[in-house]
């Protein structure tokens, strides 16, 4: 959508409505909000509202290359709006204040401010302890919550990992890595408009936003690399001639083994028969992961016994796409998953 100085809007996630005082160099907005204040908003993040007023009653003051120009009609519009960026793959630190006006955490959130799906894997580290892992897929133009960040980390210098890959309906680029090492001093001077949220916080850039030259380019190459799957010399596994990314994006990147996910009625199965049940489904749910070039999945199997956890332990082991696995605590699944890593 395009807008002009004086078109009134909306903005799309808070409903909150006021208009274009001034269009800036880079095609940020400067939004007038009804009570009067003036906020800098991203235009991909707003709506317009006078979109079928009549032309002919309506004229708007525009600035076309940072030179103001009166009573221009909207029948022209490529010479007076201009075009939507994107952020990129951002965090951002929304503050959140007792009534005294002190900050005492963060609400921390994942922005991805792009038009294309993405993969992402988070380790947040404090004082050389991992506090938080998160991983997963977060859609375009969308916000994920990561945690309630407590203000007292900001002194312990907290180090953040991030690895993220883009996915669209032509393919995926390469895991992209980032480490931020955030201190006070320039936390503090990072304060802006988020996107997405449009709230003040600090925001901090992992990714810029992907481009379209780029991606051409590593999609050839990942194209040229993934074009054929060799499989090893085991039966169960087939040899796969593509990787199919709508597949991709959807896979889940965990699979419950409780025999109840299974089957709509297990009351007449053994208890041998429940396990080739189960094993069956984890050998399905690998060669799908393997085949679309999953890189880390979770198996759910519970604790009980350890029974099935010990037979999908050996299932792994001899696996030869499987790089690793662990059944440690984790904080969703606590002591009944295993996490695998392919190769």
């Amino acid at each position: 959508m395009l807008f002009g100085i004086g078109n009134k809007i909306r903005f799309k996630y808070t409903g909150t409505q006021g208009k274009v005082l001034q269009v800036l160099k880079d095609g940020m907005l400067i939004i007038q909000l009804e009570g009067g204040e003036e906020i800098p908003a991203s235009p991909e993040h707003i709506e317009r509202l006078d979109t079928f007023l009549d032309s002919s009653s309506v004229k708007a003051k525009l600035i076309i290359n940072n030179k103001k120009e009166n009573n221009i009609s909207y029948q022209k519009p490529q010479k007076q709006f201009h075009l939507l960026k994107s952020q990129g793959i951002l965090l951002a630190f929304e503050p959140v204040k007792k009534e005294q006006g002190t900050v005492y955490f963060y609400h921390l959130y994942l922005l991805n401010d792009t038009l294309y799906q993405s993969l992402y894997d988070i380790h947040i580290i404090i004082k050389n302890k991992i506090i938080k892992k998160i991983d997963g897929k977060i859609e375009p133009q969308s916000i994920l919550k990561i945690m309630d960040f407590n203000a007292d980390y900001l002194s312990d210098n907290p180090n953040f990992k991030v690895s993220c890959r883009q996915v669209s309906t032509e393919g995926m680029t390469s895991w992209l890595k980032k480490d931020i090492k955030i201190k006070p001093k320039s936390f503090f001077n990072k304060l802006k408009e988020a996107p997405l949220i449009h709230k003040k916080s600090y925001v901090f850039q992992l990714f810029e936003p992907f481009e379209e030259k780029e991606k051409k380019e590593s999609l050839k190459r990942y194209t040229q690399k993934r074009n054929v799957i060799t499989s090893p010399k085991n039966e169960n596994y087939q040899e796969y001639s593509h990787v199919d990314i709508k597949k991709y994006a959807e896979f889940p990147i965990e699979k419950d083994l409780h025999i109840e996910s299974l089957v709509s009625d297990a009351s007449k199965l053994k208890e041998n028969e429940i396990l080739n049940v189960q094993l069956k489904a984890l050998d399905e749910y690998l060669n799908k992961a393997i085949q679309l070039g999953v890189q880390k999945v979770f198996i759910i199997h519970g604790i009980g016994k350890g029974i099935l956890k010990n037979k999908v332990a050996q299932q792994l082991t001899n696996n030869p796409f499987v790089k690793s696995f662990k059944n440690e605590h984790h904080p969703k699944y606590g002591g009944g998953a295993t996490e695998i890593i392919f190769k």
